[in-house]
């Protein structure tokens, strides 16, 4: 009677290296998959913050449609008076509104600074402190509406 080669029935070569072939690929395959969800998560998560900042300009008012009125942070700004025109390299632009219309207000002069408070005069919203002036609203048809805050 012939005997078998391998008494201690361990594994050939082959069998070995195979496994071992398994049992590595499916510690990459779990780590890779962890990984790319860590990865993916993170990159979604930091384009985010990478987005610009809202348009600068903010929307304009569509002609004719003056809103009620426009909230920026906790305060309501609502509008008053006509539409007027003004020259928009004379304005600077203070904030945007929560409905995300841009605030626009007077420069200041040459070197001056915009004081805490609206320190623009009765006109300038005291819960903006940028505005140096009265504050406007940008219409689609290139005037201006002003804006104040209400109650004030």
């Amino acid at each position: 009677m012939r005997q078998s080669p391998n008494r201690a029935e361990t594994p050939s070569t082959a069998k070995s290296i195979g496994l071992a072939f398994l049992i590595v690929g499916g510690y990459w395959l779990a780590f890779g998959g962890l990984m790319s969800y860590v990865i993916e998560t993170k990159q979604a998560t930091s384009i985010a913050r990478q987005l610009p900042p809202a348009d600068p300009n903010g929307r304009t008012l569509q002609a004719g449609l003056t809103p009620a009125g426009v909230t920026y942070k906790n305060i309501e700004l609502v509008p008053v008076g006509e539409p007027i025109d003004l020259d928009q390299n004379q304005l600077a632009f203070v904030g945007q509104t929560d409905e995300g219309y841009g605030l626009w207000s007077i420069k200041p002069d040459a070197g001056g600074k915009a004081r805490a408070g609206g320190g623009g005069g009765r006109l300038a919203p005291r819960g903006i402190p940028a505005a140096t002036g009265p504050v406007y609203l940008r219409i689609d048809d290139g005037r201006w509406q002003q804006v104040i805050q209400a109650g004030a």
